[in-house]
């Protein structure tokens, strides 16, 4: 049961308490077309990724589908990247010319298939669409804040 400290500081104790839906938020990171669907960037370098990648959306399926129920908030971050490369330093640019193999080292670039989340967990129209020029989701975006805004 919770207690308060201080006089003002709740402290949740219990596990029902910390994972009420009003307090709790479902992060499906990066799941584009690029990293996880056939066709994509990823499964182009290798195809023996995909089954893992076919595992993990099958999963955050019906994970998405059991939060979207209990009403949990969703929010999505999307890996995004711009034609002119204008959010990437020469030396990350270079890293992803030798990781791709390719003399256009941009993928999740915005507007285009592979930056869209893949079909099986589009998002709907009240659900957070985070887009993030880099690896982590907290540098540079407001995901803290939308997760402190709302008690998260």
């Amino acid at each position: 049961m919770s207690k308060t400290i201080f006089g003002k500081k709740e402290v949740l104790t219990t596990l029902e308490e910390l994972i009420l839906p009003q307090r709790t938020a479902l992060i499906l990171v990066d799941a584009q077309n690029d990293f996880c669907a056939p066709g994509g960037c990823f499964a182009q370098l290798d195809s023996s990724n995909m089954e893992l990648m076919k595992l993990y959306v099958d999963h955050s399926a019906r994970l998405l589908a059991a939060a979207r129920r209990m009403r949990i908030m969703i929010v999505y971050t999307q890996a995004t990247n711009y034609p002119t490369g204008n959010f990437n330093s020469a030396p990350s640019l270079a890293r992803k010319i030798e990781y791709l193999n390719s003399d256009r080292p941009l993928i999740c670039v915005d507007g285009e298939w592979g930056h869209q989340i893949v079909d099986e967990l589009k998002p709907l129209p009240n659900e957070i669409i985070i887009k993030k020029h880099r690896h982590n989701s907290f540098v540079g975006t407001g995901l803290d804040m939308l997760l402190r805004s709302n008690e998260i």
